[in-house]
């Protein structure tokens, strides 16, 4: 399992953090990404993704909720240091760098 965090500058997290780039596109809808490598090496870290303009975030409508919380294992100084001091509801605890569990709405899945 891995997790990923919208920017709205997806080169400009690239290069801040050394992460490569790359494209997904399926049904007519494009994304660029930037360190999905580095995220399956260290779950604990995120990877980053930029939609195309007018392509709103899938799950912002959905009646689950949305993502509450988001909690890993790992190294909480590196983890801070890839998402640049961002403000998110990150959870982290000692531990080989895993992903552990998110919160969806009122659910909890581990």
């Amino acid at each position: 399992m891995g997790w990923v965090v919208a920017v709205d500058d997806v080169v400009a997290a690239a290069g801040r953090t050394g992460a490569e780039l790359s494209v997904i596109e399926r049904s007519g809808l494009r994304a660029r990404l930037a360190g999905v490598t580095t995220a399956m090496a260290e779950p604990a870290l995120p990877f980053f993704i930029e939609r195309d303009p007018g392509i709103a975030d899938p799950g912002a409508a959905g009646d689950a909720g949305g993502i509450t919380w988001v909690e890993v294992a790992g190294d909480a100084a590196r983890l801070r240091a890839w998402l640049d001091g961002a403000e998110l509801p990150v959870r982290v605890t000692d531990g080989d760098p895993a992903l552990l569990g998110v919160g969806i709405g009122e659910s909890e899945l581990r």
